[in-house]
């Protein structure tokens, strides 16, 4: 009879074991798609002209910034991570300043968004992966 209630155990302990790394994936994957609105809400908050002042994410004119922000969930070492980054080729820049424009003879001030936007949603984190992991828990 402790045969059986060990083995049931055992069956318990991966299933839940199995949820638990489902429901990982599925709330760093829920995290990430929440900071990508962040990001693209933050570079949408102002209309080009003019241009954002110093500091202040840059103005929207075309939206590719805003629309070239992207997700990927990646498995590393037996856990996830997201990845949430803009992929056009001037989206740097504008997040660190620098040299821009034919010859490089264009300065554009630093005018951040990725930064605050990961400050903002920070506090966001915690409670997807607590509402996930309650879901994976057995009853749950």
């Amino acid at each position: 009879m402790a045969s059986v209630e060990i083995e049931a155990l055992t069956a318990g302990l991966k299933a839940w074991g199995e949820r638990t790394h489902r429901a990982t994936k599925e709330g760093v994957q829920e995290a990430g798609t929440e900071l990508k609105g962040v990001i693209r809400d933050a570079l949408g908050r102002l209309e080009y002209p003019p241009a954002s002042p110093r500091g202040e994410p840059p103005a929207r004119r075309s939206g590719d910034l805003q629309d070239s922000v992207q997700q990927r969930t990646l498995d590393v070492d037996g856990g996830y991570q997201q990845r949430v980054y803009p992929s056009i080729v001037y989206a740097r820049i504008h997040e660190l300043s620098g040299w821009a424009g034919k010859g490089h003879k264009s300065f554009l001030p630093k005018r951040p968004y990725v930064q605050p936007s990961l400050d903002e949603f920070r506090t966001d984190f915690r409670p997807i992966m607590i509402d996930a992991w309650r879901e994976a828990l057995p009853g749950g």
